[in-house]
C-alpha cells in the first residue's frame, strides 16, 4: 500500500479553520493515511485542539514543539515522525478535496515519479477561483535538462505578474514527495521567508523525476495580513538570508551562467519586498531622506549590485517593467505610493 502522510504545521489559526483542514484528510476517500499536526508552541488553544482531534482518528499523532520554532522546523518534525511512503504539506488554515490521497495514488500505480505537483483553488471570503495550471498538458520531468528548466521556472516567474488565480509553482503545499528523497538528506531549510522556494529548488535536485498533472485538489485560504503587506523591521536581512541560499544553491550544483543570472529576477523582487515591507512602510519612523539612503546602500550590497545590468527590461511584465524604471530612477516612495494605489497594476498577493 501507498501510504500518504499530510504533514500539517500549527500555529496561531482559527479553532474552525484548523478543524476543516483536519476534517478534510480524515473523510479522505482513500485511508492508508497518517496525519501529523505539529503544534508550533502556539500560544491558543491550538495545541490542546490538536490534542481533542488526535482522540477522534487513531491516524492522527501529535508533536508538540516547546518553543516556537517556524514554519520549516515544523515541517521537519512532521517530516521525522511520519512513516508514510509518500509526504504531502498542507497549512492549518488550507484543507483538500477529499479524493485528493486517491487520486495521487492512482497516478504513482500510472507512472513512477518522486514527486507530483498539482494544482488548486483560491479562496475569497466565500468565492472560489480555480488556479490556472502552470503547463499546457501533463508533463514528466525526467532528465536533467528538464527538472533544471523547472527549477529556472521558480526564476523566470519573478518577472510574471501575479494574478488572483495564480498559484506559484514552488509552494510545498501542491506537491506530493516520495519518502526516500527525505531519507537521502531533503529538508525545509530554516529561513524566515521563501521556505518554499528553496524547498522546489533542492526537491527537484534530488529527484530523478518530477511529474505535473493538471489537477486541482487545494483549497489556499487568501486572507488579510499577507506577510507581503507587514512591516518587517528585518526585512533587508531576511531577504538576505533567501539569496545566499539561493547562490549557495546554484554553486552546489554547478547552475550555468543563465541559472545565475536568473537569480536577479528573484533579487529584484527581494528589493521591492525591502521597500514595501520595511523602509517605505508607514510604520518605519524615519525620514524620506533617511530611508532614500538606506535603500541606495543596501542595493549596493553583493547581492543586489547586479540586479539592473543583469536584467533586460523587455522580458519584464508590465507591473515589474514599471517597478524596474522607478527603483533605477531610485523613486521608491512613488513607486510605493503607486502600488498603495494602484493594486491590481502593482499586484501583491503571494503564495
Amino acid at each position: 500500500m501507498e501510504t500518504i502522510g499530510f504533514i500539517v504545521p500549527v500555529y496561531k489559526v482559527c479553532e474552525e479553520y484548523l478543524k476543516q483542514c483536519v476534517f478534510s484528510l480524515i473523510n479522505q476517500t482513500y485511508k492508508d493515511i497518517e496525519i501529523i499536526l505539529v503544534d508550533d508552541c502556539s500560544p491558543d488553544r491550538c495545541g490542546e485542539l490538536c490534542d481533542e482531534l488526535k482522540c477522534k482518528d487513531n491516524r492522527i499523532k501529535v508533536a508538540h514543539h516547546l518553543s516556537n520554532r517556524g514554519l520549516p522546523e515544523a515541517r521537519n518534525t512532521g517530516i521525522s515522525i511520519s512513516t508514510a511512503k509518500w509526504l504531502a504539506f498542507v497549512d492549518s488554515d488550507d484543507w483538500l478535496d477529499l479524493n485528493t490521497a486517491e487520486t495521487l495514488v492512482s497516478e504513482i500505480n500510472k507512472q513512477r515519479a518522486d514527486i507530483y505537483i498539482f494544482s488548486g483553488y483560491r479562496e475569497f471570503d466565500g468565492k472560489t477561483l480555480e488556479c490556472a495550471f502552470t503547463f499546457d498538458s501533463e508533463r514528466l520531468f525526467s532528465t536533467y535538462a528538464e527538472r533544471n528548466e523547472l527549477e529556472e521556472r521558480y526564476l523566470l516567474d519573478q518577472s510574471r505578474i501575479r494574478v488572483p488565480n495564480s498559484f506559484s509553482l514552488q509552494s510545498a503545499c501542491i506537491r506530493l514527495v516520495s519518502r526516500s528523497l527525505f531519507s537521502e538528506g531533503l529538508k525545509f531549510i530554516d529561513v524566515k521567508y521563501a521556505e518554499d522556494a528553496l524547498f522546489h529548488l533542492y526537491s527537484t535536485e534530488y529527484a530523478n523525476s518530477v511529474k505535473y498533472i493538471r489537477q486541482r485538489f487545494y483549497h489556499y485560504r487568501d486572507t488579510n495580513g499577507s506577510m507581503v503587506n507587514s512591516f518587517r523591521p528585518n526585512a533587508e536581512k531576511e531577504q538576505i538570508s533567501v539569496l545566499r541560499e539561493i547562490w549557495k544553491f546554484a554553486n552546489t550544483y554547478n547552475k550555468d551562467d543563465r541559472f545565475k543570472k536568473n537569480i536577479s529576477l528573484v533579487a529584484f523582487l527581494a528589493m521591492q519586498n525591502c521597500v514595501w515591507q520595511k523602509y517605505f512602510h508607514p510604520s518605519y519612523n524615519k525620514s524620506i531622506r533617511i530611508r532614500q539612503k538606506e535603500c541606495k546602500e543596501l542595493f549596493h550590497t553583493e547581492y543586489f549590485k547586479d540586479v539592473y545590468n543583469n536584467i533586460s527590461i523587455k522580458d519584464l511584465a508590465t507591473n515589474q517593467k514599471i517597478k524596474y524604471v522607478l527603483f533605477r530612477l531610485r523613486l521608491y516612495s512613488l513607486a510605493n505610493w503607486l502600488r498603495s494605489r494602484q493594486k491590481i497594476l502593482f499586484g501583491e498577493k503571494s503564495q
